[in-house]
């Protein structure tokens, strides 16, 4: 039964791929190539994303206020391992932006961290927490907000650090997808998912915390 089920999954297999490719053919403009394609999917609309006045996505503008989601964390297989729900709040305090973090897992197990946050130029910014072994060192992108560094996390009775890879896409203004690949020694050791959104804020409030901006001598 079991052979059976599988030569039909890769006999459907190729139909599927080439039914898919179609469908994205079709939505995506002629000519528009991998960076077009992004560009093309996040103008106009309510929900366009969160980027600077050069394209960029900037991770304090996403993170400014509170947000909310869950997640799940898998090993190298693709098994998974632990499920989590969590919430955020993020402000400007004196020139950095402040992360304050509370997880909730499965197990019935919280954590609690806060980030620190400053500029690094116009395309960067770093990172510490409590967790974190030295410096975040993070780039912007146009589809992307990406970070690595060396993260301590629970193993057993102890704790074990791990390199982290970590990307934030988002999919709208209030909603993005977080993607975290975890390695030892250059080996993958497993992923994590996050789903985060934003939660609505009242109009006069809006932006209560945002610093302002420096005015420009020339």
């Amino acid at each position: 039964m079991a052979r059976d089920i599988g030569a039909r999954v890769r006999r459907a297999l190729p139909a599927t791929v080439a039914v898919l490719s179609r469908l994205l053919r079709d939505r995506v403009p002629a000519g528009v190539g991998q960076r077009g394609a992004l560009s093309h999917f996040k103008a106009g609309g309510t929900g366009d994303v969160v980027v600077t006045a050069n394209g960029l996505v900037r991770l304090t503008d996403f993170f400014e206020g509170r947000t909310h989601g869950g997640g799940i964390v898998q090993d190298r297989f693709g098994r998974l391992r632990s499920r989590f729900t969590f919430e955020m709040n993020g402000q400007w305090r004196n020139g950095r932006f402040v992360l304050e973090e509370t997880f909730r897992y499965d197990s019935g197990r919280d954590e609690f961290r806060t980030w620190t946050i400053v500029p690094d130029g116009v395309q960067g910014f770093r990172g510490t927490c409590p967790a974190c072994v030295g410096e975040a060192i993070g780039t912007y992108h146009e589809d992307m907000a990406r970070s690595r560094y060396r993260f301590r996390l629970p193993v057993g009775a102890g704790q074990m650090v791990f390199d982290f890879d970590d990307r934030l896409y988002p999919v709208s203004r209030d909603k993005a997808i977080n993607r975290i690949r975890f390695s030892k020694w250059g080996i993958a050791v497993g992923d994590i998912s996050i789903f985060i959104e934003r939660q609505p804020q009242p109009a006069a409030l809006e932006h209560p915390l945002r610093e302002p901006e420096k005015e420009s001598v020339g």
